[in-house]
């Protein structure tokens, strides 16, 4: 299992993306949000969806730390 970090911020184009711990590409640390302990992106992707259900956010994952 990994942790995840998820941006609060979101991109150009809406995203706010989902990072594992140790990506290189982590935003700076007063825009991340502690998602949790998942086997894969996915699903803590799904775990964001199921809290934010009515809200319009939309979740990717960093193409750069979830290879998987």
């Amino acid at each position: 299992m990994r942790y995840f970090i998820c941006d609060k911020k979101a991109n150009y184009k809406g995203q706010h993306l989902v990072h594992t711990l140790f990506c290189p590409s982590l935003p700076h640390e007063n825009r991340r949000q502690i998602v949790g302990r998942f086997d894969n992106c996915k699903q803590a992707i799904e775990y964001l969806y199921s809290l934010n259900k009515d809200t319009g956010f939309k979740f990717i994952g960093c193409k750069r730390c979830n290879q998987s």
